[in-house]
């Protein structure tokens, strides 16, 4: 069964971080791995030769301990009303490819954000700029300002590219499962004329022309979720600019993107990373066809699969 996998480190970020993994987890069912990585500076004893095991078991141990305990913590205070099955690991290695490692058979992988700052890797952290870049499931990203508690609504932005239909489907299936309306917003740069009035027709000709596009793309997706509230958006300006202002931090932002590709470079313009980098609230990353709201066949006993389907509404 896929998990959820939470990139946890000791600042006071990563309980946001649990608190919205553990909300992923009892909403689909899945379990809860909570991964802590554990990595020493191993060129002074490399250089020397001498043996770091006693350090090495030392620090996994230390790893393993501060999962656990922030994973215990954030347990002991959850006000779900359903059982979130949840382990701690702490491993030894790079954080991003750790994570990245996890996600290979995860449904969604969960990790913080930095402070803002000039760089993706001082915005983001950079093992959730690694994440963010490699990992083949969907990516939520948590930034210190998101606002604790559910989710006020899903917010997707969509445009007519290859990938959104893969986030369409990821946010209708989180807007069914937070118990939120779900709005799908779109950009649309005002277009320029050489007279004031004539620009003003022309773009409401034209936003009515998005409207009945939007609904047509949507509508068929939709209709296996029609107990989820939906509403359209158009608004004027660059993709960027429409998202950034029109979500908050108790909204979960829902974005597509291209799939992977050997040089990471390409992504660092990409709307998505850039959301990822600056939102205010919950924000994830779908990849194309990468969706993953399936789960592969259960190899658990009987009573086990009783209890997860039930958790899961089936």
């Amino acid at each position: 069964m896929r998990t959820v996998v939470s990139g946890v480190d000791n600042e006071q970020q990563s309980r946001r971080v649990l608190g919205r993994a553990l909300a992923e987890a009892q909403t689909t069912g899945r379990p809860l791995q909570v991964l802590h990585a554990w990595s020493s500076p191993t060129w002074a004893s490399g250089a020397v030769g001498l043996d770091d095991t006693g350090g090495g078991r030392t620090g996994m141990a230390e790893a393993q301990e501060l999962a656990a305990g922030l994973l215990a913590e954030a347990l002991s205070g959850w006000p779900g009303d359903r059982p979130v099955h949840a382990s701690a690991v702490g491993s030894f290695g790079d954080a991003g490819d750790l994570l990245v490692q996890a996600s290979a058979d995860a449904g969604l992988v969960v990790v913080g954000a930095r402070s803002h700052g000039p760089l993706l890797s001082a915005v983001l952290g950079s093992a959730t700029a690694h994440v963010l870049h490699h990992a083949p499931c969907p990516v939520m990203v948590v930034p210190r300002s998101v606002a604790p508690g559910p989710y006020r609504r899903v917010v997707l932005g969509f445009d007519e590219r290859a990938h959104a239909g893969s986030a369409l489907r990821w946010a209708l299936d989180a807007a069914r499962r937070h118990s939120c309306p779900l709005m799908v917003l779109h950009a649309l740069p005002r277009t320029i004329t050489s007279g004031r009035v004539s620009a003003q027709v022309r773009d409401a000709h034209r936003e009515d022309d998005v409207h009945s596009w939007l609904a047509a793309e949507v509508t068929p997706a939709s209709r296996r979720y029609a107990d989820v509230p939906l509403s359209f958006a158009v608004h004027d300006g660059t993709p960027l600019d429409v998202l950034l202002a029109e979500t908050g931090a108790d909204d979960l932002l829902v974005l597509g993107s291209r799939a992977r590709t050997v040089v990471s470079e390409v992504l660092l313009g990409a709307v998505a990373v850039q959301c990822a980098q600056n939102a205010t609230g919950t924000v994830v990353v779908v990849r194309a066809a990468q969706e993953r709201l399936d789960d592969p066949a259960l190899d658990l006993d009987d009573a086990t699969q009783d209890q997860l389907l039930a958790t899961r509404g089936g």
